[in-house]
């Protein structure tokens, strides 16, 4: 059985037409959860009740704005199974607040009740075991807020997210030991402060050919020259690794 990485979007916070960037692995694994995204799934015929976790890689609005109305859909059919939510320190605080902003009249606790949820704050260099056989070990990287990349594997398959992330020493390290990287690529080859740009990733794919990149967290650019291990999904493709 192959790992299947489906791109809800790739986009990056502004300036992009794309959806914003969240992943859906193996049906079970929700990979940040955009403004969007439950329409996203919905409409993409995504069966969120198969979802059995969520990783938040950090609090910026555009990776975690969506998980309010997420949850909110379990009132209409409420779980049986757990949802455990992996998430920066603040997270639960940060999630009540929102509900509270968007639906005050609405109980936290039924929401909890109805999503069987569980929130897990995710501490650095630490390893957890999903479901389906996924493990995900979570690595602090070079953002402007607490934010996390994963390795992910799956079949044996390796999977770095570097979610948004400047460069930083460490990173190709921690690539080289993984088959796949899905690299934050926020610009062409602008700065842009806790963000790398394509260029950045290209000296990556460079150094390390034997790992395929995902150019994702894009603004408004496109490929222009084909690298063997660089590829530029859109919103929506699946790729079966």
């Amino acid at each position: 059985m192959k790992t299947e990485i489906y791109f809800c979007g790739v986009g990056a916070a502004i300036n992009t037409t794309s959806n914003h960037s969240s992943y859906l692995i193996n049906s079970t694994l929700l990979i940040d959860a955009p403004p969007l995204i439950s329409i996203i799934l919905k409409k993409q015929n995504k069966e969120i009740h198969l979802i059995d976790n969520i990783i938040i890689t950090h609090l910026h609005g555009d990776h975690f704005f969506g998980l309010p109305f997420l949850l909110i859909e379990f009132l209409i059919k409420k779980r049986t199974n757990p949802l455990i939510i992996y998430g920066p320190e603040n997270l639960e605080a940060k999630l009540i607040g929102l509900l509270n902003l968007a639906f005050p009249e609405l109980d936290y606790n039924k929401v909890v009740e109805a999503a069987n949820l569980k929130i897990v704050t995710i501490k650095n260099e630490t390893e957890h075991f999903l479901s389906n056989d996924i493990i995900v070990h979570f690595t602090r990287v070079n953002h402007d807020a607490e934010t996390y990349g994963l390795v992910l594997t799956s079949q044996q398959i390796k999977i770095f997210f570097t979610s948004d992330t400047a460069y930083f020493d460490n990173l190709p390290e921690i690539i080289k030991k993984c088959s796949y990287c899905v690299a934050d690529a926020t610009s062409r080859n602008f700065r842009i402060k806790g963000h790398m740009t394509y260029e950045d990733v290209l000296k990556l794919a460079l150094k390390l050919p034997n790992v395929t990149f995902f150019i994702i967290h894009r603004a408004s650019f496109e490929e222009q020259e084909k690298h063997h291990n660089i590829i530029f999904p859109q919103d929506y493709d699946s790729y079966k690794l």
